[in-house]
């Protein structure tokens, strides 16, 4: 992964100056890409995405409905823009009067303040970027009725998020993912409602999360690294260099972009499946794209080289990409 593509990332990201033509380069997206993003399951009738399908389990799963509305614009579907839309508009169904979200009932033994503000910085930062999207793409006509109730929404969320957002920190401190996730919430919130104060916020999340990059590129996550995690951080970072308008940054966030690859591929093994050994967050589980179970989140690990590809023209991610792509469509078969 050569300078020299950092600088036609650093060159191109520069030129984008509105929402408008972030947008633009939604719609020029490789297929690969795109086609990734459209095989997140839509939602039921109701708006539920995943484990919420079977009844409301946590907010921070409807974050999910960002990748719809994502494939939506880049496609140009419209049955993934309205299942996207619905997934937000159910997220916000479980809003609570003070802006919080509910807990279930199975959760609520287990689920302490820090968790439930985490959560819902998961979701608030794929409802706010949903809507930034949307409302500065060419579909905005076709849905400012829901645009108009999702802005509500959002609004009532950072502000009880900031009212609680020490234990926000405190939650996530060890978790580079969770941090670069909260940065955004606040900054495209920030940039939504032109609050600077906001935006200052993000940033100082954004900072720490920078941090916690050791020298290999790996992200720590708790006392170690995870493979998961580790793709998962690096999609979030390249929203940020895509959807906030901040150059003072560029050169920071799209070194930590490339450091984080080059640690990223040494966990891809020959025939493609990622190495989780030694993993931080090992309990956890992902859905493949057949619905089988795995313990790595393949989708954000093909997405992270993708973006990098598609910013820097660099083939030998893309290379990497397609064997994980692969090895993951052969073990869901």
């Amino acid at each position: 992964m050569a300078h020299g593509n950092l600088a036609l990332a650093r060159d191109y990201l520069a030129d984008i100056r509105t929402f408008e033509e972030r947008i633009g380069t939604l719609m020029m997206l490789d297929t690969p890409l795109v086609r990734l993003y459209g095989m997140r399951g839509k939602p039921d009738a109701n708006g539920a995405i995943s484990h919420n399908k079977h009844g409301f389990v946590c907010i921070s799963y409807q974050r999910h409905a960002l990748d719809l509305v994502v494939y939506g614009i880049a496609a140009n579907d419209m049955t993934a823009l309205r299942n996207g839309v619905n997934g937000i508009r159910y997220g916000f169904s479980k809003q609570t009067r003070d802006g919080g979200f509910e807990v279930s009932f199975l959760s609520r033994r287990k689920t302490d303040i820090g968790k439930c503000v985490s959560d819902s910085a998961a979701f608030l930062t794929a409802a706010a970027i949903s809507y930034q999207l949307l409302h500065n793409s060419p579909y905005r006509r076709r849905f400012l009725k829901q645009l108009t109730e999702i802005r509500l929404g959002i609004r009532n969320t950072i502000y009880w998020l900031s009212k609680h957002d020490l234990k926000l920190f405190l939650h996530d401190q060890d978790s580079a993912y969770q941090l670069t996730n909260n940065a955004l919430a606040y900054i495209i919130c920030g940039e939504i409602y032109n609050n600077i104060n906001l935006i200052k916020r993000g940033h100082i999340f954004l900072d720490i999360a920078l941090e916690l990059q050791r020298d290999d590129g790996a992200f720590l996550e708790g006392k170690g690294h995870d493979s998961s995690y580790q793709a998962s951080t690096i999609v979030m970072l390249v929203y940020y260099m895509l959807f906030v308008q901040n150059r003072a940054y560029f050169n920071k966030v799209l070194r930590a972009i490339a450091l984080g690859l080059i640690w990223e591929k040494s966990r891809i093994l020959p025939t493609g499946k990622i190495n989780s050994r030694n993993n931080t967050h090992r309990k956890l589980t992902y859905s493949t794209f057949s619905g089988r179970k795995t313990d790595i989140n393949y989708s954000d690990v093909i997405k992270a080289f993708l973006w990098y590809a598609f910013f820097t023209h660099d083939q030998h991610s893309k290379l990497l990409a397609q064997r994980v792509y692969q090895f993951i469509r052969k073990a869901s078969a």
